[in-house]
């Protein structure tokens, strides 16, 4: 299983896919209200792009369309999840929804209540 850090405000490598060929990447989506939040790393864990994406059709499907066709996104599940969704299979990737909470707690951020 592979851990992604966010680092809040910077952008790696201009966001454009490299070169080299990488065996997979790893892309998760912080959802959010207005926007998300996108992170792509290579399967060694290094940062490949990091960026802020509005919402708006086609935003995303426009950014995914970089990269490697058949990868995995994981898609947090809030409110309004499932057209971001339809955006990452239009772009030839795989949704992997997770629940917000419950990821929280598997990376300790958030304590249960007793």
């Amino acid at each position: 299983m592979f851990r992604v850090k966010y680092r809040i405000g910077k952008t790696f490598g201009g966001c454009e896919p490299r070169k080299e060929d990488t065996l997979m990447e790893i892309i998760s989506m912080d959802s959010h209200k207005r926007y998300s939040q996108v992170c792509v790393q290579d399967s060694k864990g290094r940062f490949l792009c990091e960026q802020r994406i509005n919402h708006g059709k086609g935003n995303i499907l426009d950014f995914l369309s970089k990269w490697k066709q058949g990868d995995s996104v994981a898609v947090e599940t809030i409110g309004n999840w499932y057209w971001i969704v339809d955006e990452v299979e239009a772009a030839g990737m795989l949704p992997q929804l997770v629940h917000a909470h419950k990821a929280k707690l598997m990376l300790g951020s958030v304590k249960l209540k007793k």
